[in-house]
C-alpha cells in the first residue's frame, strides 16, 4: 500500500516538512524561478511569496491591499469583456421576440457593462497607486514608472469626484482627464517592460550573491 508519508514514493513532497525559509526547492519549479526573480531578502534568505519582495521595508497589509485591487480590476474587466462579447446573440433573440423586450435588454446590458468598466478602471487606478506608493517606500521600481503614476491618480480623481460635481469645469482639467486615459495604459506598459526585463535578467544568469561578491 502506498503511504503518503513515503518520500521515496512522493519525491515532490521532499522539503515540505521543513520551514519555508530553509526548504530546498526543485530547480526549474515555479517557486524556484520566482525566487530567482525576486532575489534574496535583506536577511540573505529567499522570499517565498511576491508579498515578501519588500519584506522588512513595507507592511504586508499594503501589499495585499494593492494586490486585491488588481485582482478586482482584472475580474471586472474580464466579466465586462464576456458581457460585451457574449450578449449580442441573446439580445438579438430577445429583440426578435418583441421589440420592447430587446430595447430593455439592450439598456440593461449597457448599464451593467458600464458599471463593470467603471469598477475595473477604479480598481486598476487604485492598484497602480498602491504599487507606486510601495515602490516609493521600498525603491523596487524605477523613477520613470513612479512618475507615470500621476496619470492613474488624475483618472481616479476625475472619475470619482467629477460625476459628483466636486471638480471645477475647466478646459485644463478636461485635457488632463483625456490625457490620463492613454497615460494609465502607458503606466501598465512600462510596468510590464520592467517586469519582463527583470525576468530576462534572471533567466540569463543567476543573481550575484552579495556575500560572495564581498568575499571576492
Amino acid at each position: 500500500m502506498v503511504r503518503l508519508g513515503d518520500h521515496a514514493t512522493w519525491p515532490w513532497l521532499r522539503g515540505h516538512g521543513q520551514s519555508g525559509r530553509h526548504a530546498r526547492l526543485r530547480p526549474g519549479s515555479p517557486r524556484h524561478l520566482c525566487q530567482r526573480w525576486v532575489g534574496p531578502d535583506p536577511d540573505g534568505h529567499h522570499s517565498d511569496r511576491v508579498a515578501e519582495v519588500a519584506a522588512g521595508r513595507a507592511n504586508s497589509l499594503g501589499l495585499r491591499t494593492a494586490s486585491a485591487f488588481g485582482l478586482f480590476a482584472a475580474a471586472f474587466f474580464l466579466i465586462h469583456a464576456g458581457l460585451r462579447i457574449g450578449s449580442s446573440g441573446p439580445l438579438l433573440h430577445i429583440g426578435g421576440l418583441r421589440d420592447e423586450w430587446g430595447e430593455v435588454a439592450y439598456l440593461a446590458a449597457q448599464v451593467a457593462g458600464q458599471a463593470l468598466q467603471i469598477g475595473g478602471i477604479v480598481g486598476l487606478c487604485l492598484w497602480a497607486v498602491g504599487l507606486s506608493l510601495i515602490g516609493i517606500q521600498t525603491r523596487i521600481f524605477p523613477l520613470a514608472l513612479l512618475a507615470l503614476v500621476v496619470f492613474p491618480v488624475i483618472r481616479l480623481v476625475t472619475g470619482t469626484l467629477g460625476p459628483l460635481g466636486l471638480l471645477p469645469g475647466s478646459d485644463l482639467l478636461w485635457v488632463l482627464s483625456i490625457a490620463a486615459i492613454p497615460g494609465t495604459m502607458l503606466w501598465c506598459l512600462v510596468l510590464g517592460l520592467v517586469l519582463l526585463r527583470r525576468g530576462i535578467q534572471s533567466a540569463v544568469g543567476p543573481r550575484l550573491d552579495p556575500a560572495a561578491a564581498d568575499g571576492a
